[in-house]
């Protein structure tokens, strides 16, 4: 710029020019060079970790007990933002909030010393405005619209204002039979809670985004008033010291650049604190030991050898439930013997078979097999050798050769015709598919 001013009457027009251009091309491949690095090398190790993380969270996951999957705050909708949101939160904060806090921190301690070089007068003049401009990007930075009781306190895990409507839309879509079949004044009612529950994150939104207004829009004027003020009071100074006119300018533009650079920066932070947030409700579930962990049966029963079965003075109710579905209740089954439960809806038959597959735990009383108690054997052995079908089948996103192999995985094509045939599904499969490995 100086050597523009001073035009081409200056006797080194020509070397400064050069100089400059050429100073100006290194700092291109210099940045360039740098801001890759900085981004690949944070980016893998943010991949690196969030792939271990979300291995270690569908491992966990998928060995809790049963029981733990009843409870409100566990709904599928909730744990799908879990394993998607909450995991690429956790990202941002091993990738863009680590790199952006040093590329913050270098940005303004490089500002400071090169304005301070120039001119250490206006350096100081300089240093006390910055916070000023600083201002608008922290308080862009320190906005957050998912906030809940215990504010920044970090050993309160703040609940997602979206958990309660996730939950109401994935029992929705997982029951929408059963939801279609009470007609449209039910389907009206959910519709009316579902909006009922948008209501409150949406305000909460609206408000933030008036306050972010606010805050972007003080971040534009400071920047005017702050360089209206550095420069009236330079040119008191160049007056006063007699002071280097383009010393004073560098100084007050290197640290100008720094402060505006900075808090262009942090106003990406607060995947920080949202990061915070995730990684706890992440760990909580991955430190949270599973009350009947089939990995950790070691020295137990493995082979089932007749079948018996005795119930004697079982006593249980589900986890999320206060009523008991069984009590004192006592039966015996013996080996090789079919037998018939017949009763209303909510009687307890299909718990019976929920506690022959060790999926809960018992309040009182035994569950005995072949005189072993049920907790002697092990949890994987045993359900091994039991065959469920549930009263409304489940299948996966995957061809009907896969779905059978999950319950058998080293099985020959023969063999899951074969299991297909026993379960009387091969006729309908045959008559709808050609291929048992067919999509569907």
């Amino acid at each position: 710029m100086f050597v523009l001013i001073e035009g081409p009457d200056s006797p080194t027009f020509l070397e400064d020019r050069d100089t400059w251009i050429l100073n100006a091309v290194y700092l291109v491949f210099g940045c360039g060079a740098v801001g890759f690095l900085q981004k690949y090398l944070f980016k893998e190790t943010g991949e690196n970790l969030t792939y271990e993380v979300r291995t270690l969270l569908f491992e966990s996951t998928i060995y809790k007990q049963v029981s733990w999957f009843d409870r409100k705050d566990k709904a599928p909708g909730i744990l799908s933002v879990v394993f998607s949101e909450d995991i690429t939160n956790l990202n941002g904060l091993s990738t863009e909030t680590i790199s952006v806090i040093l590329e913050t921190f270098f940005c303004l301690v490089g500002g400071v010393a090169l304005s301070a070089f120039f001119q250490w007068r206006m350096s100081v003049i300089c240093i006390i405005s910055t916070p000023f401009v600083m201002l608008g990007g922290v308080l862009m930075s320190r906005l957050k619209w998912k906030t809940g009781p215990g504010g920044n306190d970090p050993n309160v895990v703040q609940e997602d204002p979206y958990d309660k409507s996730n939950a109401l839309l994935s029992d929705v879509i997982t029951n929408y039979r059963t939801v279609i079949s009470f007609g449209q004044d039910n389907v009206d009612s959910i519709m009316d809670k579902y909006e009922h529950l948008l209501t409150g994150p949406a305000a909460l939104r609206v408000r933030n985004a008036h306050i972010a207004g606010f805050a972007f829009g003080y971040s534009m004027c400071i920047r005017v008033i702050y360089i209206g003020v550095v420069f009236f009071i330079g040119s008191k100074l160049v007056r006063s010291y007699d002071l280097d006119t383009k010393d004073v300018f560098m100084s007050i533009y290197i640290i100008f650049t720094s402060a505006m650079g900075a808090g262009f920066a942090m106003a990406s932070i607060p995947s920080a604190t949202e990061a915070r947030e995730s990684a706890q409700r992440i760990f909580k579930i991955i430190d949270e030991p599973s009350k009947i962990d089939v990995r950790q049966q070691a020295g137990k029963l493995q082979k089932v050898t007749h079948g018996a079965i005795e119930f004697q003075n079982v006593t249980f109710n589900y986890p999320t439930r206060q009523q008991q579905v069984l009590k004192n209740f006592s039966m015996t089954i013996p080996a090789g013997k079919k037998i018939g439960l017949v009763g209303h809806s909510g009687c307890g038959k299909s718990t019976i078979t929920n506690l022959l597959l060790r999926f809960y735990e018992l309040q009182q009383g035994e569950i005995r097999i072949d005189g072993e108690k049920i907790e002697d054997y092990d949890v994987a052995a045993l359900r091994r050798q039991i065959g469920y079908v549930m009263q409304e089948p489940i299948l996966f996103n995957q061809t009907i050769k896969e779905n059978i192999l999950f319950g058998k995985s080293n099985s020959t094509d023969a063999q899951v015709r074969q299991y297909a045939e026993m379960a009387n599904a091969l006729q309908f499969i045959e008559s709808n598919f050609e291929e048992l490995d067919e999509d569907e």
